[in-house]
């Protein structure tokens, strides 16, 4: 979970700049962003107060996120795996989940 839970802090980073971006040019985003995430332990360790041992070495990294999500600036949904649209971009995906993502991209063959 450690390498998911950076992907996540990193993600975390990225909105808030870029929801301070948005701000800057007029455009303001209501209530708590959502950072969809498909591993459960990861998610787990945001909304978990207690920090184990085993986590110390993130600890940076979870304070962040737990910073956010007690000022309700950010929530942890889960997702499943299979309907991470990003997937497409980074894991081979059997033809199935592939075109289902393709769709939600809005993504077409224009030579069929």
């Amino acid at each position: 979970a450690e390498a998911e839970y950076r992907a996540v802090a990193t993600g975390v980073s990225e909105l808030l700049w870029l929801k301070i971006l948005l701000t800057d040019i007029g455009i303001e985003i209501e209530g708590p962003m959502r950072m969809y995430c498909d591993n459960k332990s990861a998610i787990n360790l945001a909304n978990n107060p207690v920090l184990h041992d085993r986590t110390k070495h993130v600890e940076i990294d979870r304070h962040f996120i737990r910073e956010r999500i007690d000022a309700k600036e950010l929530t942890l949904p889960y997702m499943k795996s299979e309907d991470q649209t990003a997937d497409i971009l980074t894991k081979t995906l059997s033809v199935t989940p592939f075109e289902r993502n393709v769709s939600k991209l809005g993504m077409f063959d224009m030579y069929a």
